[in-house]
């Protein structure tokens, strides 16, 4: 089977998005005769790099490129418009690729946002898969306190939305896609799709992190370490978590360490500094190289993931691989992760609420490592649902399946 992957954020050395892009047809790779991908002319440095030392006979990239001008116009908010016109680019280029290449099927891994599906399904002769496709979350009504100063953006983001979820559906084109993946049930819910069994986490976990052999032991006698990672910006909800860390008894014994860079680092850094409470507690490290993040995982009894939106989140199964559990949200993917045996779940009708079930969890995790440590285990476990390899072999089925098909008719 020949696979074109439509990958406009790929780097074998970043995370994020950029991870997804480039695990993806890399492992994919292994199995098929023949894997192109198309990507951005930026990322054409990093991955020259990375083959420099590294040799994938069958793994072969293309670049498209819009003129640098646009780029400096459409970031931010207006990135959505940049994708859609390297999609343009990239379906005129498929088609070329396609017939050289005696391609088989075209899988649009990223961007993961629903506004940007490219028209891949106007290649002829080719099956087109769509996903997972997220973008479809909103902040919970519970937690918008916490995007004060950025109201314009969430409703900016919410127009997009509206105007892309129109246009979708006007165009049908969702229905032209042979095959649509979504990667929450609010994105899936958002574009009014009823298909069943078509919510697939988008992100994964290496088998290098899976194959690890260290061991975790229980010691009650040492004081409790939590950890919170990402980037400073409001939507990944530090600023609910301190509310939620200042209900906590003062004497508590506990650490808590901020990895992560961003616009808010100054904002947070005042607040924890200004609150005896917190300041005794907790420590910002900025960024680390993810050498050492994978150390803080270990390390850590417990990840937060106080996030007030997110399509997935990578630090989750990155924590749970090192058989560290998680407290997230009841909502978006780790709604579909976390369960009672491997983490903990929060939820709330008011602000209030979210911020006082939040702080339980934390203070109940600190009382009872015990437990945590237990949860950490099958943590550990349930991570491995969710390798790369295993995605590969999920994606090559919807592929036969629509191979066959296509031999039917």
């Amino acid at each position: 089977m020949n696979i074109l992957y439509i990958s406009l954020s790929c780097n074998p050395y970043n995370g994020s998005e950029d991870k997804i892009g480039w695990k993806i047809p890399f492992e994919s790779a292994k199995n098929h005769e023949k894997v192109c991908v198309i990507t951005r002319a930026e990322q054409k440095k990093y991955i020259d790099e990375y083959f420099k030392n590294n040799k994938i006979e069958n793994l072969k990239f293309y670049y498209v490129d819009i003129p640098n001008y646009l780029k400096k116009i459409f970031v931010g908010p207006l990135m959505t418009f940049k994708l859609n016109l390297l999609n343009k680019r990239a379906v005129k280029a498929a088609k070329d690729i396609c017939i050289k290449n005696h391609i088989d099927i075209i899988h649009q891994i990223t961007p993961i946002e629903f506004r940007a599906i490219g028209d891949y399904y106007k290649v002829p002769d080719i099956k087109f898969v769509a996903g997972p496709l997220g973008g479809g979350e909103y902040i919970p009504k519970a937690l918008r306190y916490y995007q004060k100063g950025n109201i314009e953006k969430e409703l900016l983001r919410k127009t997009a939305n509206k105007f892309y979820k129109t246009k979708l559906l006007l165009s049908k084109k969702l229905d032209k896609c042979d095959y649509v993946l979504f990667a929450n049930e609010e994105t899936k819910k958002e574009l009014n799709n009823h298909c069943e069994n078509n919510v697939f986490i988008e992100t994964g976990i290496s088998e290098k992190d899976l194959n690890n052999n260290y061991q975790k032991e229980y010691n009650a006698d040492k004081i409790f370490h939590i950890l919170v990672a990402g980037r400073l910006v409001y939507r990944k909800g530090h600023q609910f978590l301190l509310d939620a860390l200042e209900k906590l008894p003062e004497n508590l014994s506990y650490r808590l360490e901020i990895v992560g860079n961003g616009p808010d680092y100054s904002d947070i850094k005042n607040r924890i500094s200004k609150s005896k409470k917190l300041s005794n507690h907790i420590t910002l490290l900025g960024r680390i190289p993810y050498t050492e993040m994978e150390k803080k995982y270990i390390q850590a009894d417990i990840l937060i993931m106080p996030s007030l939106r997110e399509t997935s989140g990578n630090v989750m199964f990155e924590s749970m691989s090192k058989a560290t559990p998680v407290i997230a949200i009841n909502k978006f993917a780790s709604a579909k992760v976390i369960n009672n045996k491997c983490g903990y779940l929060y939820s709330g009708n008011t602000k209030s609420e979210m911020v006082e079930n939040l702080s339980n969890i934390i203070y109940h995790c600190i009382n009872n490592p015990n437990e945590v440590y237990r949860k950490g285990k099958n943590a550990k476990t349930e991570s491995e649902k969710y390798s790369w390899k295993s995605k590969i072999q999920f994606y090559d089925k919807i592929y036969e399946n629509l191979l066959k098909e296509n031999n039917k008719n």
